[in-house]
């Protein structure tokens, strides 16, 4: 199958690693060209483009792929836009990384075959694993690539995670947080029980001795180790 991947943040990177290995033609675009270098040489060709303009998409032939993957969260108003434009173009299926709820209910009215939260997803996933197996070392997403499980830092308690900006700082992604509560349950009499915070949003703090569950490739998440 044909590919055209627009956005090569973690989440695009990532998926574009996944379907080369796979055998499957990727073409990777980003207007930032240090973004390409991440698969520069495990795609099938890299574009430093706007995509967000009608005659670059005229130019990668967007009709001819089964899969346009728009994976922009940072610009809403690009990612709409391709969005729409790949549509009224003839794409033949277009799969969009929603960033909000309000986000997704406009790529809905747009025609968007599949829209994607990608992080929640992958919480729910987390969780279930937690809920069966307790807790764990490490997945492996994809080569150089996986889910982790660190202790925070003594430097991130009490901050939050929109003060402490990982993505930005370290190109990870917190999917859950494990941590121990001081409580009596009533009805076991348990001192203390681990509660799981699914989905952090922005602005829910770090506490001293919490568990992140942690999506990232392997050196941004060794640098984050060291700090430990």
């Amino acid at each position: 199958m044909n590919f055209c991947i627009i956005g090569m943040g973690l989440f695009g990177s990532y998926l574009a690693r996944e379907l080369s290995s796979r055998g499957h033609r990727v073409i990777a675009v980003d207007r930032n060209e240090e973004e390409l270098e991440k698969v520069e040489g495990v795609v099938d060709d890299v574009l430093i483009a706007d995509a967000a303009s009608e005659k670059t998409l005229q130019d990668l032939g967007i009709q001819d792929f089964d899969w346009v993957l728009v994976t922009i969260t940072e610009d809403l108003e690009s990612s709409i836009l391709i969005a729409m434009l790949a549509k009224e173009m003839g794409a033949r299926r277009v799969l969009v990384k929603a960033a909000s709820e309000l986000h997704a209910r406009i790529l809905e009215k747009l025609g968007v075959d599949w829209i994607v939260f990608p992080e929640r997803e992958m919480a729910r996933r987390i969780a279930e694993t937690l809920q069966r197996k307790g807790p764990f070392d490490f997945l492996e997403l994809a080569p150089g690539y996986r889910i982790e499980e660190i202790k925070a830092p003594p430097g991130f308690s009490g901050k939050t995670l929109r003060e402490l900006d990982l993505r930005r700082q370290y190109g990870i992604s917190v999917l859950a947080i494990r941590r121990y509560v001081p409580r009596v349950e009533e009805d076991t009499g348990e001192v203390g029980v681990e509660e799981k915070v699914v989905v952090p949003g922005p602005d829910d703090a770090i506490l001293e001795g919490d568990i992140l569950v942690v999506l990232g490739s392997v050196e941004d998440l060794e640098r984050l180790r060291a700090m430990l």
